[in-house]
């Protein structure tokens, strides 16, 4: 009796086991289907291969950067190639970014591309092609760029290549991407948007405010601005609730002048990876509060501000730009002496942390 007692709870913890292999399976498959991300590693060689289609030039893998550089003997044209391993990811669109940091002045042939192509049998396209003069125009040395590919670029994830394509002209400065910040990743966070606004509000500042659901892995948000939609600048970082329910955000931004202002969301989560929301844009046209008196002037000029207290700078320009005059109050009010210039027409500008405004007077003689 005890042996068939014994057998048949041995029978009913295999099926037990079993069915607890079959789950756990299961939801190890659904954790690495969501798991799509490669991240360059320079100091493991199994994780990418590099290789020159010139014989001149240098190519040169360091723990920090892989750097491609024209020599005098020729240009340099070299490739780096991710070894991508998505066998458990799911079919997505995937964001490709890295950043550049050029050491001088890119020469007109001078490029960084990044090429992909969808099977072993198919063609390289040019899916993103940075040229010299871009970089050229870049305030800063080290930028950052990116790509989507989306997912209808290929049929089957575990066949999708990549590469990374730097020419360096003959005799031209070194191109080096960064280390541990090339990857390859799905586009989408961990989050939904919901919507992103921006108004002017009465004090004119721009009242930004964004609400997501959903937030999983979340690490923070960056808060950027644009006055041309194209170079961007960071205001404000905010870390993220990383709730799932409703999340509400604002901040306040106070932009010195008037004219068309653009903001976006860059939202990041805690393993690197990012999206931008869409832009929006804000029109400031502030009415202005500086007035100057007599209008035209001789001898001196009485300036007023409806700035508040605080320290505030007045400057004097010409017509051609050039500084005629500075001085820096602590009150609505001030006066500065203008006998000594040339008559003319001239402007003045006032200015603190939070505002800048402007307007224009005429010197003469009695």
């Amino acid at each position: 009796m005890n042996f068939f007692n014994d057998n048949c709870i041995a029978r009913t913890f295999l099926k037990f086991y079993i069915v607890l292999t079959i789950v756990a399976m299961l939801f190890a498959n659904v954790l690495l289907a969501q798991s799509c991300h490669f991240q360059l590693d320079l100091k493991s060689n199994s994780t990418y291969s590099t290789g020159c289609f010139s014989t001149t030039g240098s190519s040169h893998v360091s723990a920090n950067h892989w750097e491609v550089k024209g020599t005098e003997k020729g240009a340099a044209f070299c490739y780096l190639e991710p070894r991508l391993n998505f066998s458990h990811c799911d079919s997505t669109d995937l964001l490709v970014g890295f950043h550049v940091n050029r050491t001088g002045f890119m020469q007109k042939s001078d490029y960084v591309a990044v090429l992909a192509r969808s099977n072993y049998l198919a063609d390289w396209e040019d899916v993103l092609h940075l040229d010299a003069a871009l970089f050229n125009k870049l305030h800063d040395n080290v930028s950052y760029h990116e790509i989507v590919i989306p997912k209808e670029f290929y049929k089957d994830i575990q066949q999708l290549r990549v590469r990374l394509v730097v020419h360096s002209s003959i005799n031209g400065s070194p191109i080096k991407i960064k280390n541990s910040e090339f990857f390859v990743s799905s586009a989408q966070l961990p989050l939904e948007l919901r919507g992103f606004t921006a108004e002017l509000n009465k004090r004119n500042q721009v009242q930004l405010a964004w609400t997501t659901e959903q937030e999983v892995n979340v690490s923070h948000f960056e808060i950027l601005r644009s006055q041309d939609a194209q170079e961007w600048e960071l205001l404000h970082e905010m870390i993220a609730n990383n709730e799932e329910g409703i999340n509400d955000y604002d901040f306040k931004d106070k932009p010195q002048g008037n004219g068309t202002y653009y903001y976006r969301l860059k939202m990041i989560d805690f393993d690197g990876r990012h999206q931008y929301s869409d832009a929006v844009a804000v029109k400031v046209e502030a009415k202005s509060t500086l007035t100057v008196y007599p209008v035209p002037a001789n001898d001196q000029i009485s300036i007023t501000t409806g700035f508040g207290r605080g320290v505030a700078t007045i400057q004097i320009f010409d017509q051609a730009g050039r500084l005629a005059g500075q001085q820096n109050i602590e009150s609505n009010y001030a006066q500065l002496a203008v006998s000594h210039l040339p008559n003319g027409t001239y402007f003045i500008r006032a200015f603190n942390k939070d505002r800048m405004e402007t307007v224009s007077f005429i010197k003469t003689s009695l």
